[in-house]
């Protein structure tokens, strides 16, 4: 199970050395039921995108399942496309803290 938890940083705030990749993502939604994200996502370090499809079913007021599969650059394009929306560009930070434990934060770009 993943939780999601969300609160508003300032990247000042964030120490430079504590970041261990920064992966730049593209994602879109469908105003569909279910509802439908794709995202491309690359890292500064390598070149290669990643695509991925998710369908996400709502099951109660805390509860959704999210199935995701990885999905070729010309499929992503073609969803893309049909769905015709603008995308969100953010930057997905991986870091460790001061207990040396991963997380992640993200900044719209």
């Amino acid at each position: 199970m993943e939780l999601e938890r969300r609160w508003e940083v300032n990247k000042n705030n964030v120490p430079k050395d504590s970041i261990k990749k920064i992966y730049h993502i593209e994602q879109v939604y469908s105003n569909l039921d279910p509802d439908v994200r794709i995202r491309s996502k690359n890292t500064k370090d390598k070149k290669d995108y990643e695509y991925t499809h998710t369908v996400k079913y709502f099951i109660s007021n805390n509860d959704r399942e999210e199935l995701e599969q990885n999905i070729s650059a010309q499929q992503y394009k073609r969803i893309f496309d049909y769905i015709d929306k603008k995308p969100i560009k953010k930057n997905r930070y991986l870091s460790l803290n001061e207990n040396s434990r991963d997380f992640s934060h993200e900044m719209n770009r």
